[in-house]
């Protein structure tokens, strides 16, 4: 498994490798790239399999594998999927050390209309040294047709719903190219789309990611995951586009070879951790004698903030009474960033209130926020509108509840909108 930043944790990843076949495993600069990116990972989808040979894959796996430094990586793929002659297969690398295969599932799309151009594959995994509350978890393989992608999207629910019935599992992310943007799928378009009205179904990519290496701006690679096990173990801040040409300095035009598209991915936190969710949202301490005068937050992830005193009763609304007293275990529980010395609470007019820490601002999402963290909004700064628009945006701070439920589609300026739609006719899929 691999070790980063002291805690034990996989990286998951999908990529969609454009038209990845011989061609590209044939140049000795792309396929290293490759080997550089899939290797970040443990477990990585693949789509665009292209290769009728199989061959491909097969060496771009050899060659992992030669540079593999902390375990081998092991193969499982789909069958040639799609209605026309250009078929594809979905791919997925696993380090097998630490990551077995339990099952696989084709989906077969017959019974509902043919409505896939190709059918999502599934594959249940066990984590084979998790010492957290996820030991299973199964990832459903989906690139959609640009041209059918919300008729696709909309029917990931009865998706999911065959594969949870069948492995008799809630932990479920739903990964790949949904070519969910621009014309393909319109702002609009998602208040019709069950897997992102449902509010089982969290979207963990949103609507203002750009997955693309191209010019175009636009969200098509999305990962949505369900389950309460498998939203706890997701790493804050770890989902979201890998950007391999700022990584490997690579040139727009040198990009584009390796594909149009980012890996995206997300951090899953597997060590043996404690879990107190009715804490979320409280002030905490200790009765470890060597940290009794420090205090913190439990956030909507159940990790601890460290809260500076000088800002305790200027950013919460509380007297010494409403800070919890627990055991000192309590120094076991995963530790974020501290707050700042110069945290506050701001708004500007009657628009929303922000937590301003750190040089980030949070949106604070509702009243049931405001109750749950103590926010102390009598003592909000108002700011100028100019000021607080200036000040970069976090993810927002949510009722714990809701809190992986946060990155939902933001309001864009028409202006904004007008741009990312006017490249549509040249993005690549």
């Amino acid at each position: 498994m691999a070790q980063r930043r002291g805690w034990e944790e996989i990286r998951v990843a999908a990529f969609n490798i454009q038209v990845f076949g011989r061609t590209k495993m044939r140049s000795k600069k792309i396929s290293q790239v490759l080997v550089q990116i899939l290797s970040r990972y443990d477990i990585v989808l693949i789509q665009e399999v292209r290769d009728r040979s199989g061959k491909a894959i097969k060496e771009l796996l050899k060659l992992v594998n030669t540079h593999a430094t902390d375990g081998a990586y092991k193969l499982n793929i789909s069958k040639r999927l799609g209605r026309t002659v250009s078929k594809e297969q979905y791919a997925f690398l696993y380090k097998e050390d630490s990551i077995e295969v339990v099952d696989v599932f084709q989906f077969d799309d017959t019974d509902i209309g043919d409505v896939f151009q190709r059918d999502p594959f599934s594959v249940k995994f066990r984590l084979k040294n998790s010492k957290s509350g996820l030991a299973e978890f199964a990832i459903v393989a989906i690139h959609t047709d640009p041209d059918e992608a919300k008729r696709e999207i909309c029917n990931l629910t009865k998706v999911h719903e065959a594969v949870s019935k069948k492995w008799d599992l809630k932990d479920v992310a739903i990964m790949g190219d949904f070519n969910a943007d621009l014309n393909y799928v319109k702002g609009q378009d998602f208040v019709d789309i069950d897997l992102f009205t449902d509010t089982k179904f969290h979207w963990l990519i949103g609507n203002e990611e750009d997955t693309t290496v191209t010019a175009t701006h636009a969200a098509y690679d999305r990962i949505v995951v369900t389950g309460e096990k498998l939203l706890a173990a997701i790493k804050q801040d770890s989902v979201g586009p890998f950007h391999f040409d700022e990584e490997y300095g690579l040139s727009e035009e040198e990009a584009c070879k390796i594909s149009d598209h980012y890996p995206i991915e997300m951090t899953l936190q597997i060590s043996e951790r404690i879990e107190l969710p009715q804490l979320h949202g409280q002030l905490v301490k200790t009765s470890e004698p060597s940290q009794s005068n420090k205090v913190w937050m439990i956030n909507e992830f159940g990790h601890k903030v460290g809260v500076p005193d000088g800002i305790l009763k200027s950013v919460f609304n509380v007297c010494d009474d409403d800070i919890k007293t627990l055991p000192s275990h309590l120094c076991e529980i995963r530790e974020d960033d501290c707050l700042s010395n110069n945290a506050i609470i701001a708004k500007a007019d009657d628009t929303e209130t922000f937590l301003i820490s750190n040089g980030i601002k949070r949106v604070i999402a509702d009243n049931k926020t405001v109750d749950r963290f103590h926010f102390n909004l009598d003592a909000a700064v108002v700011l100028p509108l100019i000021a607080i628009s200036s000040i970069p945006s976090g993810k927002p701070i949510q009722y714990p509840d809701q809190a992986l439920r946060r990155f939902r589609k933001r309001g864009k300026s028409k202006g904004h909108e007008e741009e990312r739609t006017s490249k549509a006719k040249s993005a690549k899929t």
